[in-house]
């Protein structure tokens, strides 16, 4: 609504969404949420720990790490902050026998 005040009147465009203006102006002068914060300093916590990892650790192990330095959060809430930020684990490929080029099997 904000973006568009200048062309369309905020009486009708309240009515189009089903909002009270004075709930859209309460809206527009309010701070961000408490949750809001916490994911913002949350981020940067799991930003941290995902760095001094070398960007290997899942949510799983943040989590841990988080928890143990006193952060309180759930694990799906560690990921979907992950997911959202666009960093995921590194899966390591497991340790085997490789065929060598040019080498029959046996």
């Amino acid at each position: 609504m904000a973006d568009h005040k200048h062309r369309f009147p905020i009486v009708k465009m309240s009515k189009l969404f089903g909002v009270s203006r004075s709930g859209y102006h309460r809206w527009l002068g309010r701070g961000p949420s408490r949750r809001a914060t916490t994911n913002q300093h949350l981020r940067k916590a799991i930003l941290r720990a995902w760095e001094a990892s070398g960007r290997i650790y899942g949510s799983p192990r943040i989590h841990r790490q988080l928890i143990g330095e006193g952060w309180i959060a759930s694990r799906p809430r560690i990921a979907r902050l992950m997911a959202a930020m666009g960093i995921a684990s590194q899966i390591r490929r497991k340790w085997g026998a490789r065929p060598i080029p040019g080498m029959p099997c046996l």
